[in-house]
């Protein structure tokens, strides 16, 4: 390590690092893996969504359902 250079800008494994913006400045790999987990999770967000509102939808009417069948058998224990 030179003279001018502070203990907290030198990496042990790859050097000396010019600056602490250059080392953290992400790769075009890491940019492009950045854009397809934001687009991705964007996505699936939207169909889980849409998945839920139609379960929703089709337990509202399962339950409707079952609820009219449970009314009509106490009308016919009553008789």
């Amino acid at each position: 390590m030179s003279q001018g250079e502070s203990p907290s800008a030198v990496d042990t494994e790859k050097g000396p690092i010019a600056s602490t913006n250059r080392r953290f400045k992400p790769s075009p790999d890491e940019e492009a893996c950045h854009y397809l987990w934001t687009t991705y999770i964007s996505q699936a967000q939207d169909y889980d969504k849409a998945l839920l509102e139609g379960w929703k939808g089709d337990m509202d009417g399962m339950l409707l359902f079952r609820a009219t069948r449970s009314f009509k058998r106490i009308q016919r224990m009553q008789r």
